[in-house]
């Protein structure tokens, strides 16, 4: 390789530690401030919760005493990250595993690129990846798709370190990974990964001896790595793990789910791509027309393209292909079950990305001022928050929460969260002050990385909490431990509120017969009268919620069995 090529590649520590230094601040930042408001989350902590408790590590416990709906890596991790803490399960050490995840993946698949590629594009590409909209979102997440997603993509990367080097061990490495992909998210993280390697090794006209022989030793240590505890959970759960495992697997993919949850159609999960994306999405909409008017779109001619293109690409676009077509199967469709393909779809919108700077820049320029723009906009309506909240129209409960989170944000801003509201305000300042110089377009990649990181710092930190909270059943905890302090049982109708599950150190249970006298009721005030015929009146309400829980308009109730 030619010195100037090799000098492209290597990388310092000074970079590593930067990359590394951005990619935490941005994904730890405001971690432990985001009361738990959603029921994911908490359904989560509670399974983490129970091994803190003295629970069994190999089948935790999740709401009223369920068998988990996922395997128990994100658990131990979580339930480890407490110990480490030196605290009781949070919301912080519940959302540090993913958070560590997504920052160390990031930056090993710098290195991995820096490598392999042009180094402008390694970073073009982490840069996507970790401020894309769907990977942040899911970055601050104490649920177990982040672990699944470093895990499924960091194995196939793995893959192609192997066939670089052809060393056994990077295969057992592969197996490795896909074996934690197994213990994150069940059986998917193994079998998804493998028809994407079977399909690349038959597209490098592999005989098919060779692939399976490389596939059996994947497959062999993934099932070491994951079996042991499957049939150790089999062994303590016995039907109820099997019935389980087999629902969240094998009826979730053949669409057999009793409830149906998540169920949308094969647009709506092509729809989640480009709003995973964002912003960087809006970018590549310039270059849609040109797509749609100049390309060939035969088979012959989109063979002939994927063919010239660089090996990575090819592997890239058929990983994201294999991904989206396995996931268009299941009725069951969420825009987080596509994050392991969301490292290859960064790559593939940073190579169009610089096309974009190469031949349109001015829309960089624009991109640079929009992002400006938005975040004095941003700053500007939370600072004035408590006026708009006068204004706000109050024709819905969606309306009436929004206006109350207005009102509330100033004041509960903290000095260093004010600090933090200032950075993407002096980084947009700088940008709109940049452009207008003639040389802006050396530098105008570099500014619409420092605004948008800067507004989604602070988004992430600061502001996504602030309203967040507003759901949170946190803030009534005090008013309904002393509700409920004299009942011996507490139980829950027709819905599980596994926030205050996990706030109440797990006492809830699933209210299945008459509910015995002493004992306290949760219960949303729209089920009150289904409550009222199904049990009777036999009970007075202690508790009402002051403000919404888990969605604008919900309010929690508690009923006193007499």
């Amino acid at each position: 390789m030619p010195k100037s090529a090799k000098a492209k590649r290597n990388i310092n520590l000074t970079e590593l530690f930067c990359v590394s230094a951005l990619l935490l601040a941005l994904n730890l930042t405001g971690l432990g401030t985001r009361w738990f408001s959603t029921r994911g989350e908490a359904r989560e902590a509670l399974v983490a919760q129970s091994m803190e408790q003295g629970g069994s590590w190999v089948l935790g416990s999740g709401y009223g005493g369920d068998v988990p709906s996922k395997p128990p890596l994100l658990h131990w991790l979580i339930a480890t990250s407490a110990n480490l803490v030196g605290e009781p399960v949070s919301e912080l050490s519940a959302r540090l595993p993913s958070a560590l995840a997504a920052s160390l993946f990031c930056l090993l698949f710098f290195i991995f690129l820096c490598r392999r590629t042009d180094k402008r594009l390694a970073y073009l590409t982490v840069g996507v990846l970790a401020l894309s909209a769907e990977w942040l979102r899911a970055a601050g997440a104490c649920r177990v798709d982040m672990c699944l997603a470093v895990f499924m993509a960091g194995g196939l990367l793995v893959y192609l370190s192997w066939k670089e080097q052809r060393e056994i061990g990077l295969l057992w490495l592969v197996g490795a990974c896909l074996g934690a992909a197994v213990l994150s998210k069940g059986p998917v993280g193994a079998l998804l990964p493998l028809v994407i390697i079977t399909l690349d090794q038959l597209a490098d006209r592999r005989s098919l001896p060779y692939i399976a022989s490389r596939g059996l030793v994947i497959l062999g240590v993934a099932l070491l790595v994951s079996g042991w505890w499957y049939w150790a959970a089999m062994e303590a759960g016995g039907d109820r793990f099997f019935d389980k495992v087999f629902y969240e697997n094998f009826s979730r993919l053949s669409s057999s789910m009793d409830d149906e949850p998540h169920k949308h159609s094969l647009f709506y999960l092509l729809g989640t791509i480009p709003i995973g994306l964002l912003p960087w999405s809006l970018l590549l909409l310039a270059l849609l027309p040109e797509a749609v008017w100049r390309r060939d779109f035969s088979i012959r001619g989109m063979s002939e393209r994927f063919n010239k293109a660089e090996a990575f690409t090819r592997f890239a676009l058929m990983a994201s292909l294999v991904i989206i077509t396995f996931f268009c199967i299941p009725s069951s469709k969420r825009s987080v079950y596509l994050l392991p393909a969301y490292p290859f779809f960064a790559y593939l919108t940073a190579k169009l990305l610089l096309q974009i700077e190469a031949r349109k820049p001015y829309l960089w320029r624009i991109f640079a001022i929009s992002l400006a723009s938005l975040s004095l906009l941003i700053v500007l309506i939370l600072v004035s928050g408590r006026g708009l909240a006068a204004i706000w129209p109050s024709s819905s409960a969606s309306n009436d929460f929004v206006a109350n989170a207005l009102a509330n944000f100033p004041g509960s801003l903290s000095f260093f969260s004010v600090l933090l509201l200032l950075v993407p305000v002096i980084a947009a300042l700088l940008v709109l002050l940049e452009v207008r110089r003639p040389r802006w377009k050396k530098s105008v990649l570099l500014l619409s990385g420092i605004q948008l990181f800067s507004l989604l710092w602070s988004l992430n930190a600061v502001i996504v909490g602030g309203f967040t909270n507003q759901l949170s059943v946190r803030p009534e905890m005090e008013a309904i431990e002393a509700a409920v302090r004299d009942s011996p049982r507490l139980y829950s109708f027709r819905y599980e509120f596994y926030a205050a599950s996990f706030y109440l150190k797990r006492r809830i249970d699933r209210l299945t017969s008459a509910p015995p006298p002493g004992s306290t009721v949760f219960l949303m005030e729209r089920d009150l009268a289904e409550f009222e015929h199904q049990y009777g009146t036999a009970g007075r309400r202690i508790f009402r919620s002051s403000s919404s829980i888990e969605r604008p308009g919900a309010r929690l109730m508690l009923i006193k069995i007499s």
